[in-house]
């Protein structure tokens, strides 16, 4: 009897606390309480591997807008990060170090990247110009001071930012108008309100077709960041780079030497109805483009060159017409002119695949037992190792450069995204 009166008084006391204001005084999360979170948007390391670059949006409910900050976090790799890493929740270790913001509140602020220019590493983004009208351009800033530098001046604007790893160009995206509308078919009919439609494609998802075709471009920049003639890479192309609906930058890659590019690219007669995409090279200078995925109808997309210079790796699906097939990572030797599946016997699909600074490996993310984890596989063996683990979906941003270190998203059903 004493030992059930002990119990109950136990369960009576757990009770009282469970149910006391204390108890409940936590704040609960409401959808209010979510904008209110900072979003981690682009972010990107600097060439010399010091200096992490990345955009915090934050949205303002009354206003209906939100605007991004630049901020700028040096990176302590090695030993020395280890002993600062105190900390830890959620499994993760919590570092909390000042970084420094040098753009403030910008409104479409956008592909962040850095331009190793022998002058110092810049910064390049893409942001409006100033005006009711103003369209998105690309910048350039020194992150040691300064005032922003308007690199580009289309009438139409920009998208899809890149720098050369040499440090002499920049690429980016811009629609080029094609195609007549029946207004410029039919000049007589200055009102008309339809439109001509004799093939497929001209809606897609969402969007109709506007006429124009994202083609991507290249400027040159000279020793004294001075900007050059724009050259367009798809000249007379009816074909989009990136391919819609959902590419973006990483559709497209600068080699090492700053020389070529590697586009990807539709070029099918029947887009509608085809998932054959290719990767295509070209010169800097525009001209003839060199299809290195001839015979692969999947899709075959996101280039990457390795800092050596010696392979272009890509993503590629081998069924066509099957969107949501395994994605594999092949490689392509650019000394030998041949292509090889490392992923020969993965089963997992893989996604966003990154050189390590040496060349000798990437690494991908993959699904797996409900998470999301960040894998390396070896160029030479294929041999696979997960390197991240936790209950958390991980995404790549950049390997580190001189550093076997990487910098990744994280996020879980407790966490925002963070870096």
């Amino acid at each position: 009897m004493i030992l059930n009166r002990r119990l109950i008084s136990c369960l009576i006391i757990g009770v009282l606390v469970l149910s006391s204001p204390i108890a409940g005084a936590a704040e609960r999360l409401t959808p209010e309480k979510m904008w209110d979170l900072a979003r981690i948007g682009d972010a990107a390391v600097s060439p010399d591997g010091q200096t992490l670059a990345y955009l915090v949006t934050r949205y303002d409910l009354e206003e209906n807008a939100g605007t991004v900050s630049l901020v700028l976090q040096t990176l302590e790799t090695g030993a020395s990060s280890q002993a600062s890493q105190v900390a830890r929740a959620f499994e993760t270790q919590l570092r909390a170090p000042e970084g420094r913001t040098v753009l403030k509140d910008i409104k479409g602020l956008s592909s962040l990247g850095w331009l190793n220019h022998r002058g110092g590493a810049k910064l390049i983004y893409i942001a409006p110009t100033e005006g009711e009208e103003g369209k998105p351009q690309a910048w350039l800033l020194d992150p040691q001071g300064g005032e922003p530098q308007q690199l580009t001046e289309l009438e139409a604007g920009i998208g899809n930012l890149k720098a050369s790893p040499a440090g002499n160009a920049i690429a980016f995206t811009a629609d080029v108008k094609m195609d007549k509308s029946v207004k410029e078919i039919y000049a007589d009919l200055p009102k008309a309100d339809a439109r001509i439609i004799d093939a497929l494609l001209y809606r897609h998802w969402n969007e109709w077709h506007d006429y124009a075709y994202s083609h991507v471009h290249v400027m040159p920049i000279d020793a004294e960041l001075k900007p050059g003639k724009v050259v367009d890479l798809m000249v007379s192309l009816k074909a989009d780079c990136p391919v819609p609906p959902f590419g973006g930058a990483e559709q497209f890659e600068f080699s090492p030497d700053g020389l070529e590019l590697a586009l990807t690219l539709k070029l099918v007669n029947n887009p509608a109805e085809s998932t054959d995409t290719g990767v295509y090279l070209t010169s800097i200078e525009g001209g003839a483009l060199k299809n290195i995925t001839p015979g692969m109808p999947g899709y075959d997309m996101e280039p990457r060159y390795s800092p050596d210079g010696r392979y272009l790796a890509f993503h590629s699906m081998e069924r066509p017409g099957f969107e949501s097939d395994r994605n594999r990572i092949m490689l392509y030797d650019r000394q030998a002119n041949s292509l090889r599946e490392l992923t020969v016997g993965l089963d997992q699909t893989a996604h966003n695949a990154t050189w390590t600074s040496d060349s000798q490996s990437l690494y991908f993310y993959s699904e797996t037992r409900g998470t999301t984890q960040v894998f390396q596989i070896d160029v030479a063996t294929s041999s696979v190792k997960q390197i991240s683990e936790g209950r958390f979906d991980f995404a790549l941003v950049a390997s580190i450069p001189g550093t076997p270190q990487v910098i990744v998203r994280q996020q879980s059903m407790l966490r925002p995204v963070e870096l």
